[in-house]
């Protein structure tokens, strides 16, 4: 049912948000990952999801904090991926913020 599917994941790297992305990513879910780890270690985590469930993945590091930054990461996700079917709700960030 999510096979081809594409989840954003922010807060991807540890806790709740990694176990989210392998629950997903298990039933074969693509995944874009986020979380603030440099850009060697989200390429590498990206790599190890890619090779365990065979699924396309991409990694982001951005500061959720700027509006600026949110809108980027969807921009560059979406370029990468196409579409973006689940966004689990998850709340690490405040954004104070408007969005245009």
């Amino acid at each position: 049912m999510l096979t081809g599917r594409t989840a954003l994941i922010t807060g991807s790297t540890s806790g709740i948000g990694l176990a989210t992305a392998h629950v997903l990513a298990k039933q074969g879910c693509n995944l874009v990952l986020h979380g603030l780890l440099t850009e060697e270690e989200g390429l590498q985590l990206a790599e190890e999801f890619s090779s365990k469930y065979d699924i396309t993945t991409y990694f982001d590091n951005a500061d959720l904090r700027q509006a600026s930054t949110i809108s980027a990461l969807m921009t560059r996700s979406l370029s990468k991926m196409k579409a973006i079917d689940i966004l689990p709700a998850q709340r690490r960030y405040l954004c104070r913020s408007q969005f245009a």
